[in-house]
């Protein structure tokens, strides 16, 4: 995953949701959490109801 800043300070947050929702499919044993900033984030890869929900469209 990646997050729109290096020092997000919700990246515990984030990450923590994603395991707790993975982990409720019985069949995924574990999860483990990549952090990458190749490609950096940009307001592009958000998709069009998210850009409409905070006034980008």
């Amino acid at each position: 995953m990646t997050l729109t800043t290096i020092g997000c300070p919700l990246y515990d947050v984030i990450k923590d949701n994603i395991i707790e929702v993975l982990k409720e499919d019985k069949k995924i044993k574990n999860v483990e959490i990549k952090l990458t900033f190749d490609s950096p984030w940009n307001p592009e890869m958000m998709t069009n109801s998210a850009k409409m929900e905070i006034g980008f469209l």
